[in-house]
């Protein structure tokens, strides 16, 4: 995206077709890993770490979450807004 548009707002640099949402979240949510990680806001990591069976279902989660952003592109979030 590039900014300064005569009008406002931003103008796309490539079409909204080439755009998907799930690369989106990523440029803008820079710490989506952070519960993965279960590193806690002092760096100091989880005391239950290496018993936590929760790590691997998050990133699981994470993932299905990601896959399915992957496959919406801008485009259709304008084209079809009642579906999504």
């Amino acid at each position: 995206m590039r900014g300064g548009a005569v009008a406002g707002g931003v103008e796309l640099a490539v079409t909204a077709h080439e755009i998907f949402v799930g690369d989106i979240v990523r440029l803008m949510e820079t710490d989506l890993h952070a519960i993965v990680a279960c590193v806690p806001a002092k760096g100091q990591p989880c005391v239950l770490a290496d018993a936590c069976r929760l790590r691997g279902l998050f990133s699981k989660s994470l993932n299905a979450f990601m896959a399915v952003l992957d496959r919406v592109t801008l485009h259709d979030l304008i084209l079809d807004h009642k579906k999504y």
